[in-house]
């Protein structure tokens, strides 16, 4: 039982890291743009 519980823990920190990355990246994405804008 306690494998289980291990590993459901280690999913839900996997799945966060990757919402984290794709936060991450969607920010710097948005940042960019808004740079272009601010020189243009």
């Amino acid at each position: 039982m306690h494998n289980l519980i291990t590993l459901t823990a280690q999913g839900l920190v996997g799945e966060g890291r990757l919402q984290l990355e794709e936060l991450a990246l969607a920010f710097v994405l948005s940042s960019l743009v808004g740079l272009e804008r601010e020189i243009r």
